[in-house]
């Protein structure tokens, strides 16, 4: 049975290979941390405790304000929700972080903008 996904009303089909691709990345994720030492991992969380909300908070409030100032120069006839602009951001500044491709991330946020409806080259200036 196909997973379906609701959009716009209209139910879409997560494709199978996105399926088998997020499996896999979780698979290499619990790879990295029993090859590192879970052990090692689980002392570290531990010994962070609640200081990881403060500064996984650290991040998010630039992220968040980044959007909203992106958001404002999108024209407002075909601008994303809130949320779905904070995952295109979050989104580029993943690709930022894990590939060493100049501009990569850019593309990759104008596509998915695309995607969401804003015309190319206002997601392109913007």
């Amino acid at each position: 049975m196909p997973i379906m996904v609701r959009r716009n009303g209209a139910a879409r089909r997560i494709p199978a290979w996105l399926i088998i691709t997020a499996l896999l990345g979780f698979l290499l994720l619990v790879y990295l941390i029993i090859e590192s030492g879970a052990a090692a991992v689980a002392y570290v969380m531990l010994a962070i405790g609640w200081w990881l909300v403060p500064v996984t908070s650290f991040h998010l409030v630039p992220l968040l304000f980044s959007t909203l100032s992106w958001r404002a120069l999108l024209p407002s006839a075909s601008r994303p929700g809130e949320i779905t602009l904070i995952w295109i951001r979050w989104i580029r500044e993943s690709i930022n972080s894990l590939l060493p491709v100049p501009g990569a991330a850019e593309v990759a946020s104008v596509r998915l903008a695309q995607l969401r409806g804003v015309p190319s080259a206002q997601a392109a200036a913007s």
